[in-house]
């Protein structure tokens, strides 16, 4: 609706360590994810694989780490409106 705020929310990768690595989306964009629902699966440099919550409920708009992708700690790694 015109007018309407949108809240966007950014997904970040863990902070701790250097890098991480998507090992597979459990969303599409255009999905719609919970608050607390897992959206991706990670594997820190160490070796220890992660399964990263929504951070709120919305729509996954976009994706921006492909499975496979090495990602800095701290980077976006999708937007949920």
């Amino acid at each position: 609706m015109p007018g309407e705020r949108i809240h966007r929310h950014h997904m970040d990768a863990p902070l701790e360590g250097g890098w991480i690595t998507i090992l597979e989306w459990r969303h599409k964009v255009g999905e719609h994810v919970s608050e607390w629902e897992v959206v991706v699966d990670v594997r820190t440099e160490t070796g220890v694989d992660l399964e990263l919550p929504s951070i709120g409920s919305g729509v996954i708009s976009e994706i921006f780490a492909l499975e496979g992708t090495l990602v800095a700690a701290g980077s976006p790694l999708c937007a949920i409106d």
